[in-house]
């Protein structure tokens, strides 16, 4: 048996922490989740637990961008640990989520587009995304993007933000609907594919008043049952 896993000292009581001695000052939860993260001499600590489901759905994504999987549950709320299992992050609950439990990537949304300027075009929803990425360019991360292709009613692109691995991603409209569009990104069956939903989500949340009335859905279910839920995981 290994080690008994130790939370740090200064970690806020409830159900999130960081574990002692596995932070690596990788200033994930700062960029992530700045309201509920700290640090004591350069190990990171969780200074405010979720108080809402938004936060709670910021909390889970930080865990998941986590390199080393420092940040663990230790609760038992069954949609916590359902939504951890599905990310494949069975290994930082303390309670074993069900077994049942696949995983699952949701990589299809539906959202309503408000506002000014107001979309009429597939490429002009990619543009924003674009200017989105650009944005986010960094010394640490360097976002890529190859021309958009457009067809009918639809404009896709490729983007990348390590190396060279890029990833497709389709803007659609929705029929009938002046204000609705739809979002899918191709699979590519490796660890990136979190990493689009999660580049999406930032997106969307970032102008929260922009985008509205948000469904995220699995490929199953945007083809046939149409279960959906409000974040990717």
């Amino acid at each position: 048996m290994g080690d008994p896993i130790r939370p740090h000292p200064k970690n806020v009581a409830g159900p999130f922490y960081v574990e002692h001695g596995c932070c690596t000052a990788c200033d994930v939860p700062m960029q992530e989740a700045p309201n509920h993260f700290a640090y004591d001499d350069n190990h990171c600590y969780v200074c405010r637990q979720p108080q809402t489901t938004a936060e709670t759905t910021d909390m889970i994504g930080t865990a998941w961008m986590a390199e080393f999987q420092c940040i663990r549950y230790r609760g038992s709320d069954p949609d916590i640990l359902r939504r951890l299992a599905e990310l494949e992050l069975r290994g930082i609950c303390d309670l074993e989520p069900a077994a049942h439990i696949k995983s699952v990537i949701r990589n299809h949304v539906q959202m309503t587009v408000a506002g000014k300027p107001t979309i009429t075009t597939s490429q002009q929803l990619a543009g924003e995304f674009i200017d989105h990425l650009m944005a986010q360019n960094s010394e640490g991360r360097q976002f890529k993007t190859r021309p958009m292709q457009t067809l009918i009613n639809a404009s896709s692109l490729e983007f990348s933000w390590f190396d060279d691995h890029f990833y497709r991603i389709v803007f659609a409209a929705v029929r009938d609907s002046p204000s609705d569009w739809h979002i899918e990104y191709a699979l590519n069956n490796d660890h990136g594919d979190r990493g689009v939903g999660n580049v999406i989500w930032n997106w969307l949340k970032r102008s929260k008043a922009r985008f509205t009335s948000v469904r995220w859905y699995t490929d199953p279910d945007w083809r046939g049952s149409g279960v959906w839920q409000s974040t990717p995981w």
